[in-house]
């Protein structure tokens, strides 16, 4: 997130709810071509609960800073402003392109489920947040000492 982002519970709710639409599309999608349930929840959830990997951010804030968990807080994103990390490890596209790889040689559905859900989460993110398109990378992260103002757009 830029420092342009003005946290809000709502702001996040909508982008939230972008995500449940996106997820439940490529969920169903994975269900059509291989008709498994237990595929299509594992790709919904997968998707849809990505932003999970925020909690290690969060957690690593409210340690530095010793403050106490406040779940409005997490969700309005508002840590952010202070918070000058953005680690996220599992927004990386090198594990969305290493699972479509996997997927071309073993052709497991498994492998195109991580893929879609994963990719699916990174483009809504694309174009619901104001961040450089490299900072979808863990390497290009990592390079950058996973400092904030890296990601800015």
């Amino acid at each position: 997130m830029s420092n342009k982002c003005n946290p809000s519970v709502s702001k996040t709710l909508k982008h939230e709810t972008i995500h449940f639409i996106v997820s439940l599309i490529v969920a169903l999608l994975i269900q059509y071509f291989f008709n498994n349930y237990i595929l299509l929840v594992f790709t919904f959830s997968l998707s849809m609960f990505l932003d999970a990997d925020h909690l290690f951010d969060y957690f690593l804030y409210l340690i530095k800073y010793k403050q106490k968990f406040s779940l409005k807080e997490f969700i309005s994103g508002s840590y952010l402003l202070k918070w000058q990390k953005f680690i996220t490890p599992l927004h990386s596209w090198e594990i969305a392109i290493i699972s479509g790889l996997v997927f071309t040689i073993v052709s497991n559905p498994i492998f195109i489920s991580i893929f879609l859900a994963l990719s699916s989460h990174y483009l809504v993110d694309y174009f619901t947040n104001d961040v450089n398109k490299k900072a979808y990378f863990i390497i290009f992260r990592a390079k950058n000492k996973f400092i904030k103002s890296a990601i800015s757009s």
